[in-house]
């Protein structure tokens, strides 16, 4: 994630195999996200996030106005049905703070698929 406070910001995990994904936590600090979706996508996905459903990049869960928190304060997203990747992204389109977004963990579930391929290749 950049460190520069102005939007957007984002984090971007590679679970390193492509896998089914029903939900990613964020362990978020003060100065956290207030609007952001979080997408999955594939080896071919876009090396950068941009917010949309372009470049290998899908749309799994969107947070509008989300609170501010004062402490470390977990919470999970639940994703749409059949989502899947080996990439999770969280793109921030707005800020709680004048801070740069800052989160102390970014995890998804995950289940890997064996039986198919994901990616179409």
């Amino acid at each position: 994630m950049g460190t520069a406070a102005a939007d957007p910001q984002w984090i971007k995990i590679d679970l390193k195999g492509v896998y089914n994904l029903g939900s990613a936590s964020m362990a978020w600090e003060t100065a956290g996200g207030k609007h952001f979706v979080i997408q999955t996508g594939t080896a071919g996905a876009g090396a950068i996030p941009d917010g949309t459903n372009t470049n290998g990049w899908t749309t799994v869960s969107t947070t509008t106005n989300q609170a501010s928190y004062t402490d470390k304060h977990f919470v999970t997203y639940d994703f749409t049905p059949g989502a899947s990747g080996q990439y999770v992204t969280m793109y921030g389109t707005a800020r709680n703070t004048g801070f740069a977004i800052r989160s102390g963990s970014f995890s998804s579930s995950r289940r890997q698929l064996r039986s198919r391929k994901v990616s179409g290749r």
